[in-house]
């Protein structure tokens, strides 16, 4: 049986040796620890990926199975609420056909980079822009329904 005495005794190394093993061996460890760590990235983000499908796939699938049961909402036997938040879209501007139509002063008012709904809404509610000319230059772009899940409130128990 070796002893740990006799090892050191048999292997003489000098001090350079014995420091640049070292300093491979903690090169190594660190290396082993980056891929260890960029491979748990990689699996944490594939998850969310496919987590997020899933979470798609259910809501859809509880949109659906909520519509054909003639139901908005639901209440689950722990008390959460599961709803439908139906939309008619998002409103639309098309720019170049605004800019044709509006003074330029209005234009710029509603838009930035791209127009500014609320700012768009307000010149439209103040008739900057007629009705008829919003409409022209508007469209609803669809939106799919969303659900919005409401849990109870746990009160304390005392």
């Amino acid at each position: 049986m070796t002893h740990l005495s006799d090892t050191l005794t048999t292997s003489p190394q000098t001090t350079e040796e014995v420091t640049m093993t070292t300093a491979n061996t903690t090169q190594t460890q660190a290396l082993d620890l980056a891929k260890y760590a960029a491979q748990a990235a990689v699996l944490a983000k594939i998850a969310e990926k496919e987590a997020k499908e899933a979470n798609k796939r259910a809501q859809e699938d509880a949109i659906n199975a909520l519509i054909a049961s003639g139901l908005d909402s639901v209440e689950l036997a722990d008390g959460t609420t599961v709803t439908i938040v139906h939309s008619d879209g998002r409103l639309v501007v098309d720019v170049e056909a605004l800019a044709e139509i509006v003074p330029a002063k209005v234009l710029d008012n509603v838009t930035k980079r791209t127009v500014d709904l609320e700012a768009f809404k307000g010149a439209v509610a103040s008739n900057q822009i007629s009705k008829d000319d919003a409409d022209k230059v508007t469209s609803l772009s669809p939106v799919a329904d969303s659900l919005r899940i409401t849990a109870k409130s746990k009160k304390p128990k005392i």
